[in-house]
């Protein structure tokens, strides 16, 4: 049975980062765009790639988001500004090309309009493997979108593989999530199955599960958006199950024993990341 739970709309807010033209990665110098977008819908994109005579540009455009998803702006290209070791100098504007679009499909991708050419489509460039920060027990809170105004609290333990995924939440009831794994950006997406065993759940009620925008920092706090449908409904009013917003913290536990609570955060080496020291810290 092919597995699909439908996401209800929510204004997209793309990845801050460098996105790659999908169909032009092949490990070699190229071009892309860099996105900055610094809490809300004001996006700055950067376009670098090159002339017809080989060297090297880069063009601006900024604007807002609307319709939640979709941006455009003129792409402007720049000259005179001050080259490394030069002299101070302001820059000036070169050249306005033409109109550079996006439509963002997801929060790490979607399809891209340049001035001349075809839309492509354009993801979010990974270049980091986060499968260590996924791997660990996290302290949770849970809020939903269509239930009760206050948070629900849990442990939730992950262990991630590379197209794999396996997940067991204990909040009000014991419940397993098993499915594929799919890096997007600097986030994870998850499809599969969900079973939270009880003597009162009907064996018709099974439901299937999507994790979007699944991320743990630097800092150990996870994040993510957790959906649910019941695999047996055909009335779009009870087919959705649950929308909830995932957020913790990786812990580490007191025993082996996955219940007990935590007594202190992660740190580096459970993070998969470089330590710091007291010198980093100094002025």
């Amino acid at each position: 049975m092919a597995l699909a739970v439908g996401a209800p709309a929510f204004a997209i807010l793309p990845q801050q980062g460098m996105w790659s033209i999908g169909s032009e990665v092949n490990g070699k110098p190229g071009r892309g765009i860099q996105l900055d977008r610094q809490g809300g819908d004001y996006l700055i994109l950067t376009y670098f790639g090159y002339r017809e005579d080989g060297s090297s540009m880069f063009m601006q455009a900024s604007g807002k988001l609307t319709d939640g998803r979709s941006f455009s702006g003129d792409l402007t290209e720049y000259k005179n500004g001050r080259a490394i070791g030069g002299a101070a100098r302001d820059g000036q504007v070169a050249n306005v090309l033409g109109t550079v679009a996006i439509t963002f499909d997801s929060a790490n991708s979607g399809t891209l309009t340049l001035p001349g050419e075809e839309p492509q489509r354009v993801h979010r460039y990974q270049f980091e493997d986060h499968l260590a920060r996924l791997n660990n027990r996290f302290e949770l809170q849970l809020q939903s979108r269509s239930g009760p105004a206050y948070p629900l609290t849990g442990r939730i333990y992950i262990r991630a593989a590379a197209g794999q995924f396996s997940m067991t939440l204990n909040s009000n009831n014991l419940c397993s999530y098993t499915g594929d794994l799919q890096p997007t950006g600097d986030s994870f997406r998850s499809k599969g199955t969900l079973v939270c065993p009880s003597p009162a759940t009907p064996p018709d009620t099974a439901s299937a599960y999507e994790l979007v925008d699944l991320k743990v920092d630097e800092n150990g706090m996870l994040s993510g958006r957790l959906y649910t449908t019941r695999l047996g409904a055909t009335d779009p009013a009870t087919k959705i199950a649950g929308q909830m917003y995932l957020q913790g913290v990786c812990a580490l536990p007191r025993s082996d024993n996955w219940y007990v609570p935590s007594t202190s955060i992660c740190g580096p080496a459970e993070l998969g990341i470089a330590p710091l020291t007291p010198a980093d810290f100094l002025p």
